[in-house]
């Protein structure tokens, strides 16, 4: 992680993160696609990781680059509403805390019988809670695949 405001640090080597971003919307895309071919839009929801790592908002901004063209086409619904680092952020990228919001997405805008078909997630551990919470209310099962 880049570590700011300290003048200890000359340079800075990473990845390219926003690159990620981009190869996991994709990856969310393509998905949509294979298991919903007939269905749009798709009801999709987005998870950020911390907002006070760095890599969050490049992870963040090269997903939006893939999938805001698709939310403007109607071709993704995001239910919630809830887009922007500033709702979507996950701090500490804690599972915990991706299930609570998780659970309440659900109850507040999916409790009227319409379905998830996909959610955005930059990081394992925020998708075991995210899985979790969809599992909780029958999402895997064969009644809801």
């Amino acid at each position: 992680r880049l570590i700011k405001k300290t003048p200890n640090v000359d340079y800075y080597t990473t990845f390219d993160n926003f690159g990620v971003g981009v190869i996991q919307a994709n990856s969310l895309v393509k998905g949509l696609k294979e298991r919903f071919p007939n269905t749009k839009p798709w009801n999709v929801e987005l998870f950020g990781g911390s907002p006070d790592d760095n890599n969050a908002f490049f992870f963040y901004n090269g997903a939006i680059s893939v999938l805001q063209p698709l939310i403007d086409d109607g071709s993704i619904k995001i239910k919630s509403g809830q887009t922007g680092m500033d709702k979507v952020g996950t701090l500490r990228w804690l599972a915990a805390t991706a299930q609570a919001r998780m659970d309440n997405l659900l109850s507040a805008n999916y409790s009227d019988g319409s379905r998830v078909d996909g959610v955005l997630s930059p990081y394992d551990g925020l998708s075991r809670g995210i899985t979790a919470s969809l599992r909780a209310v029958g999402y895997g099962t064969d009644a809801q695949p």
